[in-house]
């Protein structure tokens, strides 16, 4: 009889090692990788939310700096302005981060030199460089460099604005 309950107790140890194995752990695994998922998911609406909140505080100082009537801080005898709102126009819904833009007065016939970083989707950086050299910009790019970060692809852009395109 002890033969026979011993046999009986390895079977069942046996058939819950079985089920342990063969559903507990992948159901596991999916578990923890769902909740990896979820933490990915919420770090980058705090990040988005905080992203957004810079970009509203900017749009708010931008608009009260902005000259009574609601015209363009850029004038015609600056094309360095000019320049620098054209690039921002450009980049207004473009779906980037990380936008880094340098843009200051160049030696004739280039009115402004101009730097640019950002990283975002492919489809929206080709988006914002056929927007940026589109004829009518002014903007003539010298270097143009693609990188891709995880699944995100970083630009960097150095042009020259020209004032005969103005």
């Amino acid at each position: 009889m002890r033969t026979g309950a011993r046999g009986a107790a390895l079977l069942i140890l046996a058939a819950t090692a079985v089920i342990y194995a063969g559903l507990t752990l992948p159901l596991k695994r999916k578990a923890a990788a769902a909740a990896e998922g979820y933490r990915r998911a919420r770090d980058e609406r705090r990040e988005a939310r905080s992203r957004l909140g810079e970009v509203q505080r900017r749009e708010s100082a931008l608009r009260r700096s902005a000259p009574a009537g609601g015209e363009p801080a850029a004038t015609p005898g600056d094309p360095v302005g000019r320049t620098r709102h054209g690039i921002v126009a450009a980049l207004e819904g473009a779906g980037l981060s990380g936008v880094r833009l340098a843009v200051r007065p160049g030696s004739p016939p280039a009115a402004a030199l101009v730097r640019l970083a950002a990283e975002g989707p492919f489809a929206d950086v080709v988006r914002l460089t056929a927007e940026l050299v589109r004829p009518g910009t002014g903007l003539v790019l010298e270097r143009y460099q693609l990188s891709q970060t995880d699944s995100r692809v970083a630009v960097r852009v150095e042009g020259v604005g020209l004032e005969a395109a103005r």
